[in-house]
């Protein structure tokens, strides 16, 4: 007999708003060493006060892992659509740096 695995589900979030604040917080307190910098309300305030935003070069692509109702992996990413600040020191010819 087959023991049937669980359905997770993976999802892409455009907005850390569309993510619940309370499961997302508890994932983070059940780390070693949990720092604010994760915590879902400091995330959102990135986006709403429009420092990280498509706009700026930093759309959010937050990812998220639910078996059935429940959230049981969270990541924040970005989309980069520009090079600004990052490796320029790097380049003498500034077209590759972008």
């Amino acid at each position: 007999m087959k023991t049937r695995l669980p359905d997770y589900v993976i999802r892409v979030h455009g907005d850390p708003s569309e993510l619940p604040v309370p499961a997302w917080n508890e994932l983070l307190s059940i780390q070693s060493q949990p720092t604010p910098f994760m915590r879902l309300d400091y995330l959102q305030a990135l986006t709403n006060s429009l420092s990280a935003t498509a706009a700026t070069g930093w759309q959010p692509q937050f990812l998220s892992v639910w078996l059935d109702d429940t959230l049981v992996a969270a990541c924040p990413a970005y989309l980069k659509s520009h090079s600004y600040g990052e490796y320029v020191a790097l380049c003498r010819n500034q077209q590759l740096a972008d």
